[in-house]
């Protein structure tokens, strides 16, 4: 340890060696690494306290071990944007992994919030835990259209592209000169309903105020994207960020009831797809798409019909 710290300059708070490699500093001064574990403070904190204030901290620490003791962690909810930590059975939390950082109580939580881009999903206070019902499955419903368009373009692309090899390949063999025919991938111009979740936690603490996490929302699958995927994948991180309220609702108050609203079931987005849904009752199986295509394509390259004739009648055939 002799070579790594620092003897000569000695902790403002304990006089223990400070490190020699970045130390945390403290109004310029480094402060020993048994001090600096004692720091569970948010981002940047640290850099707007004084002297004064990290020692009014290191003594509220002190005054929170009681609570470090009685914790005993029995769920955990983490992501890559943090970590939350519950003892339902005491009624205590604690945000994030620091293994001696601070456990808060109910009283320290006014309100947490969970939503899918703008919209509130989950919404929890002393008073009870909000659910709100989500138009996500009915507007990715209204793209399956589009997506099933997608689907047939990219099979159409894999044939060419295997057709092309082949032809490649027999023209090698054969010692010709070999043409490469160069074919577009089809791209995926449909967006996902909302990019992220966040995870909100409104404190009161002395410490603490506020804490917002992100997280991915889930995409389409670019090599094969279908709605009902897409739902399932969507539905299983609804029902991760639902267990993790529920279980934060057994430590803000056990009593508390959930309940599920619908005032923001019908969005814009659940009407237009009940609308779309309403112009093209009967759209094809995606098969029959495929088939009935490859036989409009096979007319056009024959010049029976047109490059405007085919392309209104891939329209027609994929309901758009």
């Amino acid at each position: 340890m002799g070579l790594f710290s620092n003897k000569k300059k000695l902790c403002p708070f304990c006089e223990g060696p400070t490190p020699r490699i970045f130390p945390t500093k403290v109004e310029g001064m480094p402060i020993c690494k048994e001090c600096d574990a004692k720091l569970d403070l948010p981002v940047g904190k640290i850099n707007e306290m004084s002297i004064a204030d990290v020692e009014k901290y290191l003594a509220f620490y002190e005054e929170n071990q009681s609570l470090r003791d009685q914790f005993t962690e029995n769920y955990r909810y983490t992501d890559c944007s943090g970590t939350l930590l519950l003892d339902t059975d005491n009624c205590l939390f604690r945000i994030g992994t620091k293994k001696e950082g601070l456990v808060m109580e109910p009283s320290n939580l006014k309100k947490f919030r969970i939503l899918e881009g703008s919209k509130v999903l989950f919404e929890g206070t002393a008073n009870g835990l909000k659910s709100y019902t989500s138009d996500v499955p009915e507007r990715v419903r209204a793209l399956e259209p589009a997506l099933a368009q997608y689907r047939v373009e990219l099979k159409m692309y894999e044939r060419m592209e295997e057709r092309r090899r082949m032809e490649e390949e027999r023209a090698k063999a054969r010692g010709e000169e070999i043409r490469h025919t160069y074919h577009p991938r089809p791209s995926l111009d449909v967006r996902r309903p909302f990019e992220e979740f966040y995870i909100e936690f409104e404190l009161e603490h002395p410490y603490w105020e506020s804490v917002r996490w992100t997280k991915v929302a889930p995409n389409f699958d670019y090599n094969y994207p279908s709605a009902e995927r897409y739902i399932q994948n969507y539905e299983g991180e609804v029902e991760e960020l639902h267990v993790m309220a529920l279980n934060l609702m057994q430590v803000l108050n056990p009593m508390a009831q959930e309940v599920h609203t619908d005032e923001e079931a019908l969005g814009a987005g659940a009407r237009a797809a009940v609308e779309s849904r309403n112009e093209n009752p009967a759209i094809a199986s995606e098969g029959d798409v495929f088939e009935q295509l490859q036989k409009y394509k096979s007319l056009m390259d024959a010049g029976i019909i047109t490059e405007e004739e085919f392309t209104a009648k891939k329209r027609q055939l994929m309901g758009i």
